[in-house]
């Protein structure tokens, strides 16, 4: 299906993924980098801006998805489309993926084509129409994947002025000797940082991350802090940094190997916590490296 979308600057477009799953454990990836895991079974129901990671040129959505139980098990995944300030309910849905393998089996679920919207979105008069792009929406082969996977997975293309990949050039870290103990050092070193609520170098390590998020998300000045969110919680004494894991963690790569994380193996997610004990709550803080002629805080 072809839908017509407005990719202008002044637009302030935003893409996201709406997430519905139930007793499955379930992962997403975009562009090759896992932004999403839930591995207990648990119900979800939540959406997922991914600006950040949309790059111009050929954009993969994937999901994959395996049953926990022998009944009830389901994924869904709607890629999604709006202005960045319209709300939520003014969304229109451009593709999903959804999967549900017959009941007490393991048969790979099937694929749904794109969704067509409830109305086509029009083009503001204000707006030229050499601002707007063809949407179109290719489903790849449902396939297995490693550890009992079902992984489906769809592809579209944005144009300029959407920014390049940052770490399309960066090195493979695939075959850099002795690289889980060289991104362990640099995790033990920004986990100082945080302890230290040294807020002044936190904002020179990151900054990549927060000028792609101002720009993708056309931030004003101080609302990156609210996106990313752990520099506001460093501002309050309840919460305090993690210690880090001393056995049980290992590197995750992304990006076609280019970009890396150190991982708590057993949950999925980053070693880099904050803690607020007197509420029982924690955030996680999601640090990726990449290797360009110098190690960099990519994301």
């Amino acid at each position: 299906m072809i839908q017509r979308l407005e990719l202008h600057p002044a637009d302030q477009p935003l893409f996201s993924l709406a997430l519905q799953t139930s007793a499955c454990a379930v992962e997403l990836w975009v562009n090759d980098v896992p932004i999403y895991r839930e591995q207990t079974g648990s119900a979800t129901d939540c959406t997922l801006p991914i600006n950040e990671w949309l790059f111009q040129g050929p954009n993969e959505i994937r999901c994959r998805a395996k049953a926990l139980t022998p009944e009830g098990a389901r994924a869904r995944v709607e890629l999604q489309f709006r202005r960045l300030r319209q709300p939520l309910k003014q969304a229109i849905p451009l593709a999903v993926l959804d999967w549900s393998p017959p009941a007490g089996t393991e048969t790979i679920g099937e694929a749904e084509g794109p969704m067509r919207p409830e109305a086509e979105p029009q083009i503001p008069p204000a707006v030229a129409p050499g601002s707007w792009t063809e949407f179109s929406w290719i489903r790849h082969p449902r396939r297995r994947s490693p550890g009992g996977y079902v992984e489906l997975s769809g592809q579209f293309t944005l144009p300029a002025p959407w920014p390049r990949c940052p770490w399309g050039e960066a090195t493979v870290l695939r075959s850099q000797p002795n690289l889980p103990f060289s991104i362990w050092q640099l995790t033990e070193e920004f986990r100082g940082v945080l302890a230290r609520r040294d807020v002044a170098m936190l904002a020179r390590i990151t900054s990549e991350p927060r000028q792609a998020l101002e720009a993708v998300y056309h931030l004003a000045a101080g609302e990156v802090e609210e996106v990313l969110l752990y520099p506001k919680l460093l501002q309050n004494p309840a919460w305090r940094v993690a210690n880090l894991p001393e056995e049980g963690w290992s590197v995750e790569w992304g990006g076609q190997g280019r970009i890396v994380r150190v991982i708590d193996a057993a949950r999925g997610e980053s070693v880099l916590r904050l803690i607020n004990e007197s509420e029982g709550l924690e955030a996680i803080v999601d640090v990726w490296w990449a290797l360009n002629n110098r190690w960099v805080v990519i994301r």
